[in-house]
């Protein structure tokens, strides 16, 4: 939250103001979402509120200047402190994950969906499940290898963390930065993170560092290269693994050095670290369509064999400037936030998961890649925004509680339970 600038200007001339004060939150805001600008979504830094009806983020990013001597890399270990949320005690290492064939027991307890054929939409004609290969089930029931060129990789539900650097260090002075996150691989191993979120600040020629806003600097990983390394390093060690997301969000808005202009050396970052043979770019998914839209929505989204150690980037900052002289992304490495109708659509954000879940679904449905939050208002977790947000098919569930959330059914992802076709099961969502 604390998206405007009079907040973070409070906050730094040491007057202190309530949560609730700095928030920026309209909690008269239906379920049609944000239309008048001044209401933020539940999340700690002021991100928009976005659902089918709101318009592209122009910029509300409340990012302050940063400094490569307050962002150092802490070198927080795995034996750092929990989430404020709680402990990693729920989720022990490999408990309950099926790495291998269905067994009848919870692989099989998700219902049956619609049937849905290989492509984008639903149609009466059932899908037909390959035989089993070498190691699959003696009856022929599919395991993780027999599904990778039926599933897709929008055919499946990730969990997510926002501000996945994030190391508490205001000393609780502000309650919504009262949290700190495990390092980006311990969220991987151990907690089931699929999907990260990254704030970053240019910092000079193809220098991006990694941290939400002062005085709350504290990051598990203090530069693009660092966060995207520690991704890529278990992604090199686990390569069957399901696809990875980043959200990348533009924290420029008080910057001395803007990042307006330095996006060929984002591009140039992101491919760095990750070759682009290893990254899932509008390119590919447009292929020979005119526009990203026409595609997500008519040939639809890479297998998820395809799709396996493989990333895809996502901005939820806005993506104006990104996209100019590329109106298609051409050559581009990162989507861009939009909603359902624009024609560069492929990747929307709909954070309201309660007030959104009809319009979330239809999204799904269509084609689109979604993220909404499992955590809304509620610096807390709340069943009822749980259900919302699982039931209504967003790939990404981003949140402040990685150590005591995690999917139903998920091993750790699962199957969307919206548009995955009815033979899919957790262990042929992720195989490690």
């Amino acid at each position: 939250m604390f998206a405007r600038a009079s907040c973070f200007l409070t906050i730094l001339v040491g007057i202190g103001l309530s949560a609730a004060a700095c928030s920026g939150d309209d909690s008269t805001t239906g379920d049609a979402g944000c239309t008048t600008g001044a209401c933020f979504e539940a999340g700690r830094d002021g991100e928009p509120t976005s659902d089918a009806s709101s318009t592209v983020d122009v910029g509300v990013d409340n990012g302050t200047g940063s400094d490569a001597g307050t962002a150092a890399d802490t070198g927080l270990g795995s034996d750092a402190a929990p989430e404020g949320g709680g402990g990693d005690s729920g989720r022990p290492d490999g408990a309950g994950i099926d790495t291998g064939r269905v067994d009848g027991g919870t692989d099989t307890a998700r219902p049956a969906d619609a049937t849905l054929d290989g492509g984008p939409n639903t149609d009466a004609t059932p899908d037909l499940v390959g035989p089993p290969d070498a190691v699959g089930d003696a009856g022929g029931t599919p395991d993780a290898g027999d599904l990778d060129e039926i599933l897709h990789f929008n055919d499946i539900q990730m969990e997510g963390s926002h501000n996945s650097y994030h190391i508490e260090t205001t000393g609780g002075i502000i309650p919504a930065w009262a949290y700190t996150h495990r390092p980006l691989d311990v969220q991987l191993a151990m907690q089931g993170v699929r999907q990260f979120e990254l704030d970053i600040h240019y910092a000079g020629p193809n220098n991006f560092l990694v941290h939400h806003v002062p005085p709350d600097v504290g990051t598990t990983c203090s530069s693009l290269t660092a966060c995207l390394g520690t991704l890529k390093t278990w992604s090199d060690a686990n390569p069957r693994h399901a696809p990875l997301v980043v959200l990348i969000e533009q924290k420029d808005e008080f910057d001395g050095m803007k990042i307006s202009g330095h996006y060929d050396e984002l591009d140039a970052t992101l491919l760095s670290v990750w070759p682009r043979e290893r990254i899932i770019t509008p390119d590919e998914v447009r292929g020979q369509r005119a526009t990203l839209r026409e595609a997500v929505t008519t040939d639809g989204w890479p297998t998820l064999g395809k799709s396996r150690g493989r990333i895809l980037f996502a901005f939820i900052g806005d993506s104006t400037e990104y996209m100019q002289g590329h109106p298609n992304l051409e050559n581009r490495i990162v989507f861009p936030r939009a909603n359902v109708s624009d024609p560069f659509a492929a990747f929307v954000l709909m954070d309201n998961a309660q007030g959104s879940e009809a319009q979330i679904s239809d999204a799904v449905r269509q084609g689109f890649i979604v993220r909404t939050r499992y955590n809304g208002e509620e610096l807390r977790l709340v069943p009822d925004v749980i259900n919302a947000a699982q039931r209504g098919g967003a790939q990404c569930l981003s949140g402040d509680f990685p150590a005591d959330f995690t999917l139903t059914g998920g091993v750790p992802s699962r199957c969307n339970p919206v548009r995955a076709p009815a033979s899919c099961t957790a262990a042929a969502v992720e195989q490690l």
